[in-house]
């Protein structure tokens, strides 16, 4: 099977040639995605005999992700190994990846930095295990390291999910493998110090965080769409019959209705409230006939072979 390695870079001059080296023993291409570097990133990785992909200006590591796998499915990948610029991912631990799609085991395999390991990253490693959390609610899975970016995909995976979001890809391009019926498996791996300068893949935790929650909530829109709009039309519904009944009992005490306006606000809401429940119903509907669908295609594709 062919492999291709994908490696986003922003402003890794110092690493991304030893990187380069030591995916190009256990891959057959290299393919790095200079995002917009300042330095000298994209020369270095070319002069490695790495393919170079540049962006004219820093799009985030999602977007280079992207940018790295259509490349890849370009040129024939079979297997695509996702791993970062800056030394920490170890090359060397490429086989350990690939070995379960290869054996027909897996057709996603994530490195997980916490499996059998001491490895933690103080507030970052508290927020991992929030969003990995997130993940595992989301799937029924079991991981232990979401938000790895050392990982190997098999290319039918890659072409069912490709996710151009210029922020947190990881999270979403999990759960909708796993919503497509892709297996998906963990494999322990050992990360490194980073040599040098501070880590450019989040470089505002807070905007991070944000960002993943509205993509996780886009997700739950997609796969779980009665809870995504029940949530909505039931705090709708529920405020709106709480405001009714505050204006049943000040007419029952007062023997007057008051002020109109608050009336009307809480038919609008019960009225929205349900409508919105309705919403949710018919998508949820849909949904399952997308999912039926997706089922028999995978059937007929099966009996064809």
């Amino acid at each position: 099977m062919k492999v291709v390695a994908v490696i986003p870079a922003y402003d890794e001059e110092n690493s991304i040639g030893e990187v380069v080296r030591g995916c190009r023993k256990f891959v057959d291409e290299v393919i790095v995605v200079d995002d917009g570097s300042k330095d000298r990133t994209g020369e270095i990785a070319k002069g490695e005999g790495a393919i170079v992909i540049r962006h004219h200006r820093n799009l985030g590591v999602g977007a280079a992700v992207s940018s790295g796998y259509e490349v890849a499915l370009r040129r024939g990948a079979e297997i695509v190994v996702q791993l970062d610029g800056d030394g920490q991912h170890d090359p060397s631990e490429i086989p350990k990846l690939i070995e379960p799609i290869e054996m027909g085991e897996a057709d996603l395999v994530i490195g997980s930095r916490f499996i059998g390991s001491k490895f933690r990253f103080g507030m970052k490693y508290l927020g991992n295990i929030f969003f990995t959390k997130m993940v595992n609610l989301l799937t029924g899975l079991n991981l232990t390291d979401a938000q790895s970016g050392f990982r190997a995909i098999k290319a039918d995976v890659l072409r069912g999910i490709m996710v151009h979001n210029p922020f947190t890809y990881t999270q979403e391009s999990l759960i909708r493998a796993y919503k497509e019926g892709f297996r998906i498996k963990e494999v322990p791996i050992n990360v490194r110090e980073r040599k040098y300068g501070k880590s450019k893949v989040v470089r505002n935790p807070l905007i991070y965080g944000i960002k993943t929650l509205i993509i996780l909530s886009r997700v739950v829109r997609d796969y779980h769409p009665l809870l995504f709009f029940g949530a909505m039309g039931l705090v709708s519904l529920c405020i709106g019959c709480l405001l009714g009944l505050y204006i049943i009992f000040y007419v029952l005490e007062k023997g007057t209705v008051g002020a109109y306006p608050r009336v009307i606000l809480a038919s609008l809401l019960i009225l929205v409230g349900l409508q919105i429940l309705f919403l949710g119903m018919l998508a949820d509907m849909i949904s399952s006939l997308r999912g039926e669908m997706r089922t028999l295609i995978k059937r007929l594709e099966v009996n064809s072979e």
